[in-house]
């Protein structure tokens, strides 16, 4: 539930914070394929939005009973964006908040984000990415902390389009307190068949300190 007009909007209830609702735009797979985006693997390591968020487990993403606010573009291509809970309940350290700023324009997009969860969890996220013809060359460095643990992660990807057809690639890793956790890689295709209605196929690959793993994926989107 919110409200909106030209001082931005205002929203109440369970949606994606600050962060999570802003970060997307700097991954080729726009942070939602478990198969092939370095992103979805390595991105705020050690920062659920809502730690007890989803009956108990955390939440990586969305924040409930939140307050948040985003404003419009000013300045050229600024924007800002906020969310925060009044709730705190006894086991937690302190009340969720979260804050962004972007910068937005044809050719190129930053993004520095700020959060700290009731935990105590905190986050920085830092991104860049830049628009060359048909490329599209993104990168991002994040920094979460959880008590005692660090965990550092970068990812760099890219896309090229021609025509309905979109090439997507990506590559990042995760160092957890000195130690190197996990590298993730992947390659993909996208085609619109109609602008609404798309078809895909990825694959990646997952390298762990004792292990490595292989996944693929394929299938048909529908976007409302």
């Amino acid at each position: 539930m919110g409200l909106k007009g030209s001082f931005g909007s205002v929203q109440i209830g369970r949606r994606l914070d600050a962060i999570y609702s802003n970060d997307y735009d700097f991954d080729p797979w726009y942070y939602f394929n478990r198969v092939a985006s370095p992103a979805w693997d390595l991105w705020h390591y050690n920062f659920p939005s809502d730690p007890k968020g989803n009956a108990g487990t955390a939440e990586y993403g969305r924040l409930n009973n939140g307050v948040f606010y985003d404003s419009p573009k000013f300045a050229g291509g600024f924007s800002v964006h906020l969310s925060a809970s009044p709730e705190k309940s006894p086991a937690d350290n302190n009340k969720p908040i979260a804050a962004t700023v972007k910068y937005s324009n044809k050719q190129f997009a930053a993004m520095y984000a700020y959060g700290k969860n009731s935990a105590g969890n905190t986050d920085n996220f830092f991104a860049l990415k830049g628009h060359f013809g048909n490329f599209a060359l993104m990168g991002a460095y994040d920094v979460s902390k959880a008590s005692l643990s660090k965990a550092k992660s970068l990812t760099l990807g890219g896309t090229y389009t021609m025509g309905n057809t979109v090439l997507r690639a990506g590559w990042g890793q995760v160092d957890v307190d000195g130690v190197k956790a996990q590298k993730a890689m992947g390659i993909g295709v996208l085609y619109s068949l109609s602008k609404r209605t798309s078809v895909y196929a990825d694959v990646g690959r997952k390298v762990y300190p004792s292990r490595s793993a292989n996944a693929f994926g394929a299938g048909l989107t529908y976007t409302f």
